[in-house]
């Protein structure tokens, strides 16, 4: 434990803190930001109104695409990267996440997410097979496997509580203006892409690309739970 004060900044060697300085070998060295959030910047969470996660020959990785999941945002990334061909333009207008002042901490920001977070998962239904992967990634909380099943998600989907449509009502809300303090869609405005725009890469054979390893089924093999129904996070919060 170091006792120095608050930590003012990180060199290439050396930790800056009020009342020292620590010095560390970067190459075998870990450093986790853990500190406070002082700056007001949302514990980091700051990128700029043109900042773009898809580059030629880089992939950009920080803001959240779904709210407060970043393996699920990663997971995202990484589909599109796998699935579509390399057009960066393309990759990014399926891409919807905050930036520039809606990035503050504010009660709006929170709304904002799960805006930008509706109209990333809208963009992927343009290319129907992407939503087998929304609904069977082990790191998308609101997938069948995390609530009992596909029946009882079905029925919270399309049953009495209609989950499927609200997270739609709740985007066409936002870009009707039917929230007075939202005036821009939490700069997410841009239309969803028209599936015909979107280029998918061609399937290798597979001859040339067996798996040198055993196959591992996912989902995997659980046994049954009674059968109950949570209601989906996403949506839930927005009712």
């Amino acid at each position: 434990v170091v006792r120095m004060g608050r930590v003012a900044s990180i060199t290439s060697d050396t930790i800056v803190l009020d009342e020292g300085s620590i010095e560390y070998t970067p190459t075998d060295t870990l450093i986790v930001d853990c500190m406070a959030d002082f700056d007001m910047t949302f514990y980091g969470y700051d990128f700029d109104e043109d900042f773009k996660i898809f580059e030629s020959g880089r992939i950009n990785l920080g803001p959240l695409i779904t709210v407060f999941n970043p393996s699920f945002s990663s997971a995202i990334i990484a589909y599109i990267e796998a699935t579509f061909e390399d057009d960066s333009d393309m990759r990014n207008g399926m891409l919807y996440f905050l930036r520039g002042e809606h990035t503050k901490p504010t009660p709006s920001a929170f709304f904002g997410m799960f805006y930008a977070q509706g109209k990333t998962i809208q963009a992927l239904g343009k290319h129907s097979p992407a939503m087998n992967f929304v609904l069977k990634s082990r790191t998308n909380s609101d997938t069948p496997i995390h609530h009992g099943g596909m029946l009882p998600f079905l029925w919270g989907m399309f049953g009495p509580l209609q989950i499927a449509k609200r997270g739609d009502a709740f985007v066409k809300k936002v870009e009707n203006g039917g929230f007075s303090d939202v005036k821009d869609c939490f700069g997410n405005g841009c239309p969803i892409p028209e599936a015909s725009t979107l280029k998918v890469k061609k399937k290798k054979s597979k001859k040339n690309n067996q798996a040198v390893h055993a196959h591992v089924p996912y989902p995997p093999n659980t046994p049954k739970k009674k059968i109950g129904f949570s209601c989906c996070s996403s949506v839930a919060v927005v009712q």
